[in-house]
């Protein structure tokens, strides 16, 4: 009896089980339905979001910040030097750095420098293309004075200086007139060297006296030279000068074989020696 019972139950449970879920049959593009209208609320929620968003943000950003600070400040400051400070160095063309007087200017514009033989950089007249004139100076600019033989004495050429021996005879005063209007002096002794080249000269000559720069007019007794150059050499003879009769205020050389000097009187007519700047 309780078996029946519990069968009726289970029939009457799958009855309402069905009702509750009807079965569908597929077929074509429709479905056809039994019982209750059935709301298929299988809704594909596969929401398959492929989020591989490959983030791989590629930041090999290479920033090769390799700024090349290697600014060669290799300022070429080996520049050549200038020893004499004349504004020019060897690199320049200056022929001479230890000289400050041998260099590019051209003081006078001859169109002549230091450097290109100009003996005198400040007189236009006096360069290589001159002409020699008889005027004390080197106009040609060879190293000699005077040497183009038109003077009225003959000139010598020693350390530099040209000295001209006039065989006229002529007082102390006219000597030293003609010696200035030829641009020369009365000769200066400033050394025995020097003595001795012109003591030769004269010797080739005559044993006349000659008459030198040397005098004592404005101090009696205080010999000083007629061109300003302070005394530092003389050639007396033995107890001279000694203003002998009173008024021997000049000075002449050879008064004596021994190329010795004597002081006389500045009126009497003797050769003279003449001596450029």
């Amino acid at each position: 009896m309780s078996h029946r019972i519990l069968h009726l139950g289970m029939v009457f449970a799958l009855g309402a089980c069905f009702r509750e879920h009807p079965i569908v049959k597929g077929g074509g593009d429709s479905a056809e339905m039994t019982g209750d209208t059935a709301t298929d609320t299988d809704i594909d929620t596969d929401t398959d979001i492929d989020a591989d968003t490959d983030t791989d943000t590629d930041t090999d950003t290479d920033t090769d910040t390799d700024t090349d600070t290697d600014t060669d400040t290799d300022t070429d400051t080996d520049t050549a030097p200038d020893d004499d400070g004349d504004g020019y160095s060897i690199a320049d063309g200056d022929c001479d750095d230890s000289d400050a007087s041998l260099n590019l200017d051209d003081a006078d514009m001859d169109g002549f420098t230091t450097c290109a033989n100009d003996c005198d950089d400040l007189d236009a007249d006096i360069n290589p293309d001159e002409t020699e004139v008889c005027d004390g100076e080197d106009n040609d600019c060879d190293t000699l004075v005077d040497n183009a033989g038109d003077c009225d004495c003959d000139v010598y050429n020693y350390n530099g200086h040209g000295y001209m021996f006039c065989v006229d005879d002529s007082s102390w005063e006219d000597a030293l007139e003609d010696c200035y209007d030829y641009g020369y002096h009365l000769l200066t002794l400033d050394d025995a060297t020097e003595g001795e080249f012109v003591y030769d000269m004269v010797d080739t000559y005559s044993d006349d006296q000659w008459w030198i720069g040397l005098n004592d007019h404005d101090s009696e007794g205080t010999f000083v030279w007629e061109d300003g150059t302070t005394v530092s050499y003389t050639n007396w003879a033995d107890d001279e000068p000694n203003d002998y009769g009173s008024g021997e205020d000049c000075t002449q050389l050879n008064r004596w074989d021994d190329d010795t000097w004597n002081d006389a009187t500045c009126s009497d007519e003797h050769y003279f020696i003449c001596e450029s700047w």
